[in-house]
């Protein structure tokens, strides 16, 4: 995910609703995406994991995907899933997918399967820029997920340091 790896293809595509779209969005196919909605596809689909159009288009970078879908009505958090499209965008640094999901009112302290945030997610992969972004706009660095780890100590384990002193400047993010 985000790096090559595609949970969607074209396959899966031929499977049909919501496949088509989630493997259009996937892909970054702005021009399938574009054909799909107009032919009214629920931009708001989901499969049976959780996984929205909004997501794929955020976790893989696919900012004008995620424009066309989001001004189509999609919704920057989908209620009910396991999954969040700004934890997807900062898991892989893309930051002009979190400020887009931003603008969209998306909430940035968002808790994945297992409460992991979008903030976790940057710092775990080093994405100093995403942190500081998800930081600005009101992430909490102090929240834990379900081992108990925060963001900075998430940055800890992988040798993060840039990524360290971003949260450690964090009121709420001093270290352990």
């Amino acid at each position: 995910m985000g790096d090559g790896q595609k949970l969607f293809d074209r396959t899966a595509a031929a499977a049909g609703a919501p496949f088509d779209l989630l493997a259009a969005a996937e892909a970054g196919d702005e021009k399938r995406v574009g054909s799909l909605l107009e032919r009214q596809a629920d931009v708001n689909c989901r499969d049976e994991r959780g996984w929205s159009p909004v997501i794929m288009a955020a976790k893989e970078g696919h900012t004008s995907v995620l424009q066309l879908l989001l001004v189509s009505g999609a919704r920057a958090d989908p209620p009910d899933v396991s999954h969040s499209a700004m934890r997807g965008a900062a898991l892989f640094g893309h930051t002009g997918c979190i400020q887009m999901l931003i603008q969209a009112q998306g909430a940035v302290n968002v808790g994945s399967f297992g409460n992991k945030t979008p903030l976790m997610g940057a710092a775990m992969n080093g994405h100093a820029s995403a942190v500081t972004l998800l930081l600005e706009h009101g992430a909490l660095a102090d929240t834990k997920n379900s081992f108990a780890e925060t963001a900075y100590q998430l940055a800890e384990m992988k040798g993060h340091e840039h990524v360290m002193r971003i949260l450690s400047a964090t009121a709420s993010a001093s270290p352990p």
